[in-house]
């Protein structure tokens, strides 16, 4: 039943969207022991884009809307999908009108476990990507910190490898992390304090740090670029920043539909991830 509820929750995020398919939850055939969902014809697997191509399907068009509507729901809803493999994320191809070309379609399956991060989190996780992607290093050592406790300066790694830059980061820290010691600035004692941190900043930081991780192996296999997934967590990152009718709307109808201020803020994203 707690799936179903998740299902149900997840398919009211993107109701109405022509490019996400969450099955239906067919209650008269659906209990305690039984979930039941409406059938989804034509599933193709992320993990075999020579088939996604021989149907016709872009694969960076398929990475795009992966990581997009994936980010959507992390940093735009606070609703992460626990397990995201290649298992439960499937595409299938739709045509764009009658003369149109195939589009993919995300199909979202197992809603069994979902981390649900505050709102206060949610938005300094926003904050954090931005500060990554635009290296303003004043405020990412003090979001991460706020999240990972003594842990604060590899914590932006665990988003991305590039974010490096803006790390304070010394050769030994970087040295025992490639040897898998714990470098000399760091105690067993400030390791368990980053965990406690982590559980109890709003949310199952660690749950969403292994969401993320899922995420980029679905990308990797199809080989979508590591700089065209920060420009979808920039977007979403600013998206998920604004008043929700707005964010809501641009979500929807498109970024045509916000202000210009706001476009230039997405654009300068893009260009600082460049």
């Amino acid at each position: 039943i707690k799936e179903a509820r998740n299902s149900e929750f997840t398919g009211r995020i993107f109701e109405g969207r022509r490019d996400v398919i969450v099955p239906k939850i067919v209650w008269p055939l659906t209990s305690e022991n039984v979930l039941t969902m409406e059938y989804v014809p034509g599933l193709l697997r992320v993990s075999e884009p020579e088939v996604l191509v021989s149907n016709d399907m872009s694969l960076e068009e398929a990475g795009a809307l992966i990581s997009d509507r994936l980010a959507e729901m992390a940093l735009c809803e606070g609703h992460v999908h626990g397990d995201p493999h290649a298992g439960n994320i499937y595409l299938c191809a739709r045509r764009s009108g009658m003369l149109g070309g195939v589009r993919p379609c995300l199909v979202l399956l197992d809603h069994g476990l979902y981390h649900t991060i505050k709102d206060g989190l949610r938005t300094d996780l926003c904050r954090l990507f931005n500060a990554c992607i635009s290296r303003n290093r004043l405020e990412i050592a003090r979001l991460s910190e706020s999240i990972a406790g003594p842990m604060h300066r590899f914590f932006p790694l665990l988003l991305s490898p590039w974010f490096i830059l803006g790390t304070s980061l010394s050769w030994e820290d970087l040295d025992a992390a490639r040897n898998n010691r714990l470098p000399p600035s760091i105690t067993s004692k400030d390791v368990g304090s980053a965990f406690e941190a982590l559980h109890n900043s709003g949310g199952a930081v660690l749950g969403v740090l292994h969401s993320f991780g899922y995420t980029r192996g679905l990308l990797n296999m199809l080989s979508f670029s590591e700089r065209s997934r920060l420009k979808s967590m920039s977007s979403h990152a600013h998206l998920g920043l604004l008043p929700k009718g707005m964010r809501q709307r641009a979500l929807r109808d498109g970024l045509h539909t916000l202000p210009l201020h706001e476009r230039c803020k997405i654009w300068r994203g893009w260009l600082q991830v460049d």
